[in-house]
């Protein structure tokens, strides 16, 4: 697990000291290592995280050079990924893994971007004059004296909309965009770029059985480093655990006034795991949150403090961790999502702004030959993988997830709609015979109520990071949906100071 920064500049000329610059600003992303390499007008760099051998990057040959950050579980064992990619790029579809690639050629003097299938790994780009950047993370494009952090307005609409944006290319910050899940980005060396998707999100209603989890599980296993697993007390995490090898090392967190503790516990018990828990509190929620906007850098869905602090955990004890994104979204963990009006589903705020023109935006990015499978994965699914590699990555920590293994999901896609009702019978079935409660349990969010958090009397100390207007004061105690757009107004408080204000934390 690594990160990736570079320019291309139509300019020419060396651009390695503005690379290693950015570089610096995600070293957490890859703490054992620092690397570049210049070519014409293009540097690339790369940090890493050593957790598969001792593979220095930039890689290059006589006909190009890449960097990756990843993994990728079906490259040969004791092989380079990197080198392994750059003698066959061109099969990027049977890659399985996550991934954001750079790599230049040097006989065309062409940059090539590539996103693996599900957006697991983030990888965005701007362009400065005659510079084009790209890095795993946004703050890396504060090296380049020109960069800005600024809002985009219409990304601000959707958020405040959707809590959420509709195409995974859109970002909070204008001028910033991200490579989209399944595509690579060919740019010329006069700046020009050309988008091709390699793959897309097809659910069907087939006839094919739900597939091998177990062998999808084993194909993550890879590494120098035994992984640890997230164990919410849920099923998805629970699947995970079961199949995982015998000393695992568990992690949940808990909240004072009500959790999962005590499913996750009993679990825990029946595996036999070493089991670890972080209690999170109201004051540890508020102060975390500069902390939490400088790392996460966009704002994206519901409260995510839970996430960084699991991850914290997870991270004291190893540099690998297994986590349970995209059991929900392949399994219909929110039935209520599917075969509904899809702008009420998914209007999760209240209207704070106008929201008339990002609704407009729904309907024409997504039309009705795009179902409510497709569309979650495509937009909610994109945006808990970009939390999830945010969270562990701002702990040096790698999060791989299994329900996203290629061929897990190749088949999962295909099972017929009337088993993918919700209740995840083949999940519930596994477990019965482990812990009975867990089995038959209902649906419970990785979150707390309103009354934890941010009580009616305004005692909570995340109130301070509001702004004191009585109109904002209004909106965050009434109306629908008030702890969603509670988390969404203080978030944005603290990511207005962090990125705009210039309040780094520290």
């Amino acid at each position: 697990m690594c990160g990736i920064a570079g320019v291309f500049s139509a300019f020419g000329g060396d651009r390695s000291r503005l690379v290693r610059e950015m570089l610096d600003k995600i070293h957490h992303r890859g703490p054992d290592d620092l690397q570049y390499q210049q070519k014409d007008g293009c540097c690339i760099g790369h940090v890493r995280l050593a957790i598969n051998g001792d593979h220095a990057q930039p890689v290059s040959d006589g006909y190009g050079m890449l960097a990756l950050a990843g993994e990728i579980y079906n490259c040969p064992a004791g092989v380079s990924e990197a080198s392994w990619i750059l003698r066959g790029y061109h099969l990027r579809e049977e890659w399985d893994g996550m991934f954001a690639i750079a790599h230049y050629e040097y006989e065309s003097r062409t940059l090539m971007l590539i996103r693996d299938r599900y957006g697991i790994k983030p990888l965005y780009y701007t362009r400065i004059g005659r510079d084009f950047l790209f890095a795993s993370e946004i703050k890396a494009f504060l090296a380049h004296p020109r960069f800005r952090a600024d809002v985009d307005q219409e990304a601000l609409e959707e958020y405040f909309t959707f809590q959420n944006y509709l195409d995974p290319a859109t970002t909070l910050f204008r001028g910033v965009h991200m490579v989209r899940p399944g595509t690579a980005l060919i740019i010329d060396e006069s700046l020009n770029i050309v988008q091709r998707e390699y793959w897309s999100w097809n659910f069907l209603d087939g006839g094919e059985a739900i597939p091998d989890f177990t062998q999808a599980v084993k194909s993550q296993l890879r590494g120098d480093f035994a992984p640890g697993c997230y164990l919410s007390g849920g099923l998805d995490s629970a699947m995970i655990a079961k199949r995982m090898p015998t000393g695992l090392t568990t992690f949940s967190v808990g909240f004072t006034g009500g959790d999962e503790r005590a499913d996750a516990e009993a679990l825990a018990a029946a595996l036999n795991t070493a089991h670890y828990e972080a209690i999170v509190t109201p004051q540890m929620a508020r102060d975390c949150l500069p902390s939490l906007a400088w790392h996460l850098e966009e704002p994206r869905l519901g409260p995510s403090y839970p996430n960084w602090y699991a991850a914290a955990l997870a991270s004291r004890f190893g540099r690998v961790v297994m986590a349970g994104t995209g059991g929900d979204e392949l399994f219909g963990g929110y039935p209520w999502r599917y075969g509904k009006d899809r702008a009420q589903i998914w209007t999760r705020l209240p209207p704070v702004l106008n929201q008339s023109v990002a609704l407009e935006r729904l309907r024409s990015i997504y039309s009705d030959t795009v179902n409510d499978w497709e569309f979650e994965a495509r937009t909610f699914l994109h945006s808990l993988l970009v939390i999830e590699d945010k969270v562990s990555m701002a702990h040096s920590l790698e999060a791989r997830v299994p329900f996203l293994s290629n061929a897990f999901v190749d088949q999962a896609i295909r099972i017929p709609f009337s088993l993918r009702t919700g209740r995840k019978d083949w999940m519930r079935e596994e477990i019965d015979g482990l812990v009975p409660d867990l089995a038959t349990k209902p649906k419970q969010g990785f979150c707390t109520d309103d009354t934890w958090w941010f009580p009616p009397d305004r005692a909570d100390p995340v109130w301070s990071y509001l702004n004191d207007d009585a109109w904002i004061q209004t909106m965050a105690t009434t109306g629908n949906r008030r702890r969603l757009l509670n988390w969404s107004l203080a978030y944005f408080n603290a990511w207005h100071r962090v990125w705009i204000e210039g309040e780094r934390p520290q």
